[in-house]
């Protein structure tokens, strides 16, 4: 049969073998300290010097038999447990009874023991803000599918290069934190086109393909280049209990990278005849 303390024991309960136990108790968990006593009964020997206590709790399960007129309700001494209630918020543990005994004094017996309050529902933990971002940040987020423009593995010097973001929406993601069940909408903030060539472009909107696009960009030297789309996202979050959006106090990030590709100069040739009939020309090849 398992026990805890459930307040300050000033200088502790004694268990039947004259060990003296010191707890500390904070909430659903206690630190308890034994010290066995100098001879049998003399309990308190380990904290001569101080005031004896003169109350005792202890939170202990009810044993399965008449309790109306029995002495010997705690310790249960192998006897069947009455099953504690489940409480209904998930994640949330019942407490065992509370029991008590007292002292007039040091030289006083002590009372029987007797149930001071029921059991009871453990307070639910409090699922916080900085809880949530840290869960979101651990979180997989789908990166931002980067397209480019053209997308043939080759652009042109000195042309517009456009890119864009295809799938910019919100992403809903679900977790557990402290056993709360926790939605977290992701959405997209903001984002910073690196292409590759020492050009930098941070916007806050997505782009669009051509011919409506706005972001793009012209390489001014021949070589192969990758672009690297980083999205910043900003998020809310509801707890299964409570359906109000609160902010998530910071962002997460995620990375895509485009294809390698080449930035190719093309020169106009005057020739005699077409392609088609001299394949190897100047310019056909």
């Amino acid at each position: 049969m398992g026990f805890a303390l459930t307040s300050a024991l000033l200088f502790g309960p004694t268990a039947p073998d004259g060990t003296a136990l010191e707890g500390h108790a904070d909430q659903d968990h206690i630190d308890v300290v034994a010290a066995r006593g100098n001879a049998p009964g003399d309990s308190d020997a380990a904290f001569r010097g101080s005031a004896a206590p003169l109350r005792e709790e202890i939170r202990a399960p009810i044993c399965r038999r008449n309790l109306s007129d029995s002495p010997d309700l705690f310790p249960c001494s192998g006897d069947p447990l009455t099953p504690l209630p489940e409480c209904e918020a998930a994640g949330v543990a019942t407490l065992a009874p509370v029991w008590q005994r007292t002292r007039a004094d040091a030289a006083s017996p002590w009372s029987e023991w007797t149930v001071t309050a029921p059991a009871s529902c453990a307070t639910a933990p409090t699922v916080t803000p900085e809880m949530v971002l840290a869960e979101f940040r651990r979180m997989t987020l789908t990166p931002s599918a980067l397209t480019v423009q053209p997308d043939r593995g080759w652009v042109l010097v000195n042309k517009p290069t456009v890119v864009y973001a295809a799938d910019a929406a919100d992403q809903t993601l679900t977790t557990m934190i402290l056993g709360t069940p926790v939605t977290i909408t992701a959405h997209p903030h903001s984002y910073r086109w690196d292409f590759g060539d020492g050009a930098v472009i941070s916007t806050t909107i997505p782009g669009w393909p051509w011919p409506q696009a706005d972001i793009s960009h012209p390489y001014v030297h021949t070589g192969t280049y990758a672009i690297t789309l980083t999205t910043t996202w900003t998020a809310t979050f509801t707890l299964a209990d409570d359906p109000t959006p609160r902010d998530v106090p910071g962002t997460a990030t995620t990375a895509s990278t485009s294809a390698p590709f080449t930035a190719e100069e093309l020169r106009s040739h005057l020739v005699a005849t077409t392609c088609n009939e001299d394949p190897h020309a100047p310019g056909c090849d």
